[in-house]
């Protein structure tokens, strides 16, 4: 709950048979949206479910509580939970006041003084795997026969809507004894059970007329109804406050230890606190609506904004005039990559999570060749034409090339003495090439000793004295799970002719590489060798899908200020001159130098684009990149698209979804995402708070809050001439909204992007580069079933992809092969039997699939059946 740090509580132990249990005092106290997650086994390894209460926050509900409600969690194919609960509306206030505390009998030596101490834990419960929250204080030093009244600088009072406990134990000079405890227990939330509660209350009257002095008394001595230390209390009554006294004696092992101590216990009715959504939800919500969202991209451009120094402070505001192209899947973005390279006329600077220098970027034909320029490139010999080749070539032109790639501060130091790190190994053999064409070259870790702020290397304007290559091997910005995730490639900053800027979801790194066909080969034709199929096809395990834009414009200038911050902080380590860096945009000029005509592509180009770029730098910078993200998904009103590797694995995110559904009752959402993402799960997700169950809990659950509304799609194929069925991977981090605006970069939705790493994104507001997004992708992925009218109908298009996935989930059950790619992911039902048909159905499919080779789902369960004894 927000503002609350979350608790545990064990539930029991059940075996196989159908079990009811009833729970003493769980109870949570709230006036914002409750999440409960039901687990099992041990240290919690399985999730059954989660569930978010909202329906008790709105107005119209207010006058139906006290009501009950059941949840039910796990699957009837596994295990099945149904708890119950009750929710009612709390508006009493209690405060407890300490007023004096005698001595009957001391525990330490009589010359000595016992040190009384007191520690109050809120909302106890004997269910509790973890204490709740817990105040300490020391009451004073005191003797035998001692009374002393509480004074000012000690004083113990507080005030609780729930239950808590008083633990006092005295100190001597050796150790602490246990005095005595108290329990207060509002009537509302009694662990007593029916039967004892209504002779209470019939002794008593009913809970909001107790006489709370008689019922003290009475419970002091009537153990028989509670625990010995637990009192009873009730609601409001003309008698309150009541003062009261207790003595409490510490066991013979306590030393004897006896104290008498006096209270004051008020109650009153307050006024309910009004039941409100986080305040990031109000701030979303109200500050930031579509039409002021859509008003940031609309501010008038101001004369000659384009020529002030850029800094942090205006880093995010809105640029006009950039160009963009939209790459989708590996073949046009490598493409693309390899032509604006060999077009470089001044430096090219990489700024890269994974890198791989020997990832071949186009196919090796004479057009390609003779487009990068590069003798030495035989088509006969060669296949590919790398990424190394390129800038090889550039930089035996003179132009400068920076690079700065992340690598995990842990395995640099396990790869110090052996330089065997995959990084490390790219880059040396890097060098190697380079210095045998005379070209210079220079590495650094900073893991490492680096040259200080003042070198060549890190003044910006000293660039052009240092080595022509210059690689920096990046560690974490802060703590083990951060990491360095921008991919961003900037051609040629200097000029602004021809400046430019590739960035998005692709890392140029292995394994990247797919065509928009997303095709499995048969083995038939793998095998044949006079077969056209590509090389790295034949060899492929994963097939991969992505998004990137090339920008060119105002905006990349921004993004030339965020790679010098990122460069520049390697060498100086300082924080506080990263943040007061300052770009001066006046000089950089256009040059006369002429670039070649381009001849392999001509793209579609997207002009008159608005550009807002959103970042994330832990420790660096405090932007809230997380609200900013947050506040482009809740803005969509009609339709929202999203492709992501890891969707809504936030959980405040996945609140603001829900929302966003219940408020907009026209609100379409389709999310494309990975059928099993890499992140892990059960003990390891829980620690670092990063699990592929948060994903599926957490898209069930948006899922549930309006079923008609939102569809959640893996992409799968199946390989021709086989029954094999393997999933697509998407990697994007795209979301488009109302097709007006467009979400595009660095930042998947989960919380090591937000929170621990280093991120670009950019928000671009042009209707006819979002509105083409939608329909290449949905024409992609729905194949034969896209039809013309879902062009300018996100409905028609909504509802095709659910059409299509459920016609593809009937056609898996039956062992029929899938007419197009969206598959259904939700409800849970639908995904497990995704999970084990596509992935893993039995220990054995696990491990020949492991081994190479694939066992079909259906095939193996009849084999199985028709074993002896099965």
């Amino acid at each position: 709950s927000d503002g609350q740090p979350r608790r545990r509580y064990f539930a029991g132990r059940f075996d196989n048979k159908t079990a009811r249990v009833e729970y003493e005092n769980i109870v949570h106290y709230c006036h914002s949206p409750v999440t409960l997650r039901l687990s099992c086994g041990p240290f919690y390894y399985t999730h059954l479910g989660v569930h978010t209460l909202f329906e008790f926050l709105k107005p119209e509900n207010a006058s139906e509580l006290p009501w009950k409600q059941e949840l039910t969690f796990g699957s009837a194919s596994s295990m099945h939970f149904t708890a119950q609960i009750s929710i009612r509306k709390i508006n009493v206030m209690y405060q407890f006041v300490l007023n004096e505390v005698v001595c009957l009998n001391q525990s330490s030596f009589f010359l000595r003084k016992d040190r009384l101490f007191a520690e109050v834990e809120f909302n106890r419960c004997p269910h509790n795997i973890h204490p709740g929250h817990i105040n300490s204080y020391e009451l004073g030093r005191y003797k035998s026969q001692d009374s002393g009244s509480i004074h000012t600088h000690n004083t113990m009072s507080f005030s609780t809507v729930g239950n808590f406990s008083i633990t006092f134990f005295a100190r001597d000079m050796f150790s602490d004894h246990n005095v005595g405890r108290l329990q207060f227990i509002p009537l509302h939330s009694s662990s007593l059970c029916d039967s004892k509660k209504t002779e209470i209350v019939e002794r008593f009257g009913d809970g909001s007329q107790s006489d709370l002095s008689s019922a003290l008394i009475y419970l002091r001595h009537q153990y028989e109804l509670l625990e010995d230390g637990k009192i009873l209390f009730g609601e409001p009554s003309p008698k309150l406050p009541h003062t009261e006294k207790i003595v409490l004696a510490a066991s013979a092992d306590e030393a004897g230890a006896l104290y008498e101590v006096s209270f004051t216990v008020t109650c009153e009715i307050v006024e309910a606190k009004k039941a409100t959504a986080p305040r990031s939800w109000n701030y979303i919500v109200n500050k930031e609506t579509k039409k002021n969202i859509e008003k940031k991209f609309d501010v008038p451009e101001k004369p000659q904004a384009n020529l002030r120094p850029l800094t942090n402070h205006n880093f995010g505001g809105t640029t006009f005039h950039n160009s963009v192209e939209l790459l989708i899947d590996g073949k046009e973005t490598f493409q693309r990559y390899f032509e604006r390279i060999c077009l470089a006329q001044h430096s090219i600077n990489i700024l890269a999570w994974e890198l791989s220098l020997s990832f071949g970027l186009v196919e090796l034909n004479s057009t390609n060749a003779k487009y990068s320029r590069e003798p030495r490139l035989n088509p006969q010999a060669r296949k590919w034409i790398t990424l190394e080749d390129v800038l090889l070539a550039r930089a035996k032109l003179g132009i400068k090339i920076r690079i700065i790639v992340w690598r995990h501060s842990m395995m640099t130091m396990l790869n110090t003495f052996r330089y065997m790190g995959p990084v490390e190994q790219e880059v040396n053999h890097f060098k190697s090439r380079a210095q045998k064409m005379g070209i210079s070259f220079r590495v650094f870790h900073t893991t490492k000793k680096m040259p200080s702020g003042r070198s060549v290397y890190a003044d910006p304007s000293l660039w052009e004295q240092a080595e022509t290559i210059v690689v920096i091997i990046a560690g974490n910005p802060r703590g083990l799970i951060s990491c360095h995730h921008e991919k961003l490639l900037l051609i040629d900053p200097e000029c602004n002719k021809h400046c430019m800027a590739f960035t998005g979801g692709f890392d140029v790194a292995k394994g990247r590489y797919d065509q928009p066909e997303h095709k499995l080969y048969s083995p038939t034709e793998l095998l044949d060798p006079s077969s056209d199929i590509p090389e790295r096809f034949r060899r492929s395990s994963i097939l991969w899908h992505d998004t990137h834009l090339l920008i060119k414009g105002e905006a990349t200038k921004r993004l030339y200020l965020h790679f010098i911050q990122r460069w520049t902080h390697s060498f100086t380590r300082d924080n506080e001159k990263t943040r007061k860096f300052t770009l001066d945009v006046a000089q950089i000029k256009d040059c006369n130098a002429r670039v070649p005509e381009e001849l392999a592509t001509k793209p579609q180009v997207f002009t008159e684009c608005r550009i807002r770029l959103l970042r994330n730098w832990n420790g660096s910078f405090d932007v809230k990149l997380f609200d900013r993200f947050a506040q482009y998904i809740v803005s969509a009103r009609n339709f929202l698209y999203l492709e992501h590797q890891y969707p809504f694995q936030n959980g405040a995110i996945t609140y603001y979804m829900c929302e966003s559904l219940r408020r907009n009752p026209e609100l379409r959402v389709i999310v494309v995402t990975p059928v099993k993402t890499d992140l892990p799960t059960g003990l390891l997700g829980e620690f670092f708070d990063w699990s592929q169950d948060h994903i599926i809990d957490h898209l069930n659950l948006i899922h549930s809050v309006a079923p008609d509304r939102v569809g959640i799609f893996g992409l799968i194929v199946q390989e021709e001439g086989t029954d094999h069925i393997k999933p697509i991977y998407v990697h994007s981090k795209l979301a488009l909204i109302d097709d007006h605006i467009m979400v595009n970069g660095s930042t998947n939705m989960d919380n090591i992007s937000f929170y621990y790493c280093s991120e670009v994104s950019v928000a671009v507001k042009s209707e006819s580069l979002v509105k083409q997004a939608r329909i290449r992708l949905g024409r992609e992925h729905l194949g034969v079933h896209w039809t013309p009218d879902m062009e300018h109908d996100c409905v028609k298009m909504f509802d095709g992809f659910c059409r299509v996935a459920t016609e593809n989930m009937k056609n898996l059950r039956k062992g029929l092969p899938p007419s197009a790619r969206p598959i259904w992911m939700a409800p849970a039902d639908n995904y497990d039997f995704l999970l084990k048909s596509v992935f893993y159905p039995n220990k054995f499919s696990k491990f020949m699939s492991k081994m190479g080779i694939q066992v079909n789902a259906h095939q193996m369960a009849e084999k199985l059946s028709s074993l002896p004894g099965a």
